[in-house]
């Protein structure tokens, strides 16, 4: 069994790595910026939510809408998500999913 892969798209490599790695980068996740980190990283470890800190982000895998914003709202009330909320095109200033 293969243990790294490579894809090809229109004959250019654009991704190669280990199998575990493209999964990883298959799932969608939520990517979370709050003014203190920390705080929202209790906070959502406290609700059971798998998370990390990777530089200005929380990191955590997709969820339900309901979920979602249940744990938002307390995210909100213990540490504050940033003020700027970006534009119409770009509204990645309170949340951005990949």
């Amino acid at each position: 069994m293969a243990t790294h892969t490579g894809i090809i798209d229109r004959g250019e490599l654009i991704f190669q790595d280990s199998l575990a790695h493209l999964y990883e980068h298959s799932r969608k996740q939520i990517w979370l910026r709050t003014m203190d980190n920390k705080a929202a990283f209790r906070y959502l470890t406290d609700q059971k939510v798998t998370c990390r800190i990777e530089g200005e982000y929380l990191t955590f895998r997709d969820m339900s809408d309901d979920k979602l914003a249940f744990l938002m709202a307390g995210t909100a009330a213990s540490a504050p998500v940033f003020s700027d909320p970006g534009t119409a095109a770009d509204p990645g200033g309170y949340f951005s999913w990949i």
